[in-house]
């Protein structure tokens, strides 16, 4: 290694434990008081797989103000309206359901949501795992759903 080399790796070394922007992260759960985990919901399954990104403003009184999503794997020729249904059913969770910390009002906190189909076909409509994965994924696996075209076929029991 060259002194030149040697000179710019401690000079990079240095920036980021001097400069206050360059420190890690804090812990995103540290401005959760609460949290509710997703799920899988009958609405949403015709729109899955899916990522979803959420941005979640926290407000007065440990309460989400703004919350913003993304869906970062668009199928917009298939489902248009896809967005919107994780938005109403996320907002169940990171809106109604969680708790934040009150010290956090106006930090930005965001997470990211995965829907996966895994597995063999099933009837069961609800029949999903949520597995956290820090800092902030959440996992949510279901098994992809058997049509019922019968309007008064019973359903197995879960």
């Amino acid at each position: 290694m060259t002194a030149n080399f040697i000179l710019r790796m401690l000079g990079a070394t240095a920036a980021a434990f001097l400069c206050p922007g360059a420190s890690v992260a804090e812990n995103l759960m540290d401005c959760v008081e609460e949290i509710t985990m997703p799920s899988v919901t009958m609405g949403m399954v015709t729109s899955l797989p899916a990522t979803i990104e959420v941005h979640i403003l926290i407000g007065k009184h440990g309460r989400a103000q703004k919350i913003d999503y993304r869906d970062l794997k668009p199928v917009a020729t298939v489902i248009p309206f896809r967005l919107r249904v994780f938005e109403h059913e996320l907002n169940t969770y990171f809106q109604d359901g969680t708790r934040y910390v009150e010290a956090c009002q106006g930090k930005t906190i965001s997470f990211t949501v995965r829907y996966l189909l895994e597995g063999n076909a099933t009837d069961h409509l609800y029949s999903s795992e949520v597995r956290f994965k820090p800092p902030n994924e959440f996992i949510v696996r279901s098994h992809p759903v058997i049509p019922v075209f019968e309007p008064f076929r019973e359903r197995s029991p879960k």
